[in-house]
């Protein structure tokens, strides 16, 4: 269990690295841009785990968007799920594989 004051530290961190994710962009370092929205992502999810919850997810990432099940109306967790998996997606091609993530 995670005291729920915390929750805005995740959120906090969550602030922090999509303002590290945008100025990589700007910079054209598209994988430093993917790696830092994902755990931006992360973090957010985090935040409204253990808000409504009082526990984060501690496992893969790719399973961390199951946290907040529960929490919003189906029609959004559906949307914020979809958007996730897109972007565990980018995640895997920004860490993993050989190429280099382009500007799209």
């Amino acid at each position: 269990m995670v005291d729920k004051a915390k929750y805005i530290n995740y959120l906090n961190k969550a602030e922090e690295f999509l303002d590290v994710a945008n100025a990589a962009l700007k910079q054209s370092k598209n994988n430093a841009a993917v790696a830092n929205a994902v755990h931006s992502a992360i973090n957010a999810i985090d935040s409204l785990a253990v808000f409504y919850f009082g526990k984060r997810h501690a496992g893969k990432h790719e399973d961390a968007i199951g946290a907040i099940k529960g929490a919003l109306k189906n029609s959004e967790y559906d949307e914020i799920s979809k958007q996730f998996g897109g972007l565990m997606e980018l995640k895997n091609e920004a860490e993993y594989q050989p190429n280099m993530i382009g500007e799209r």
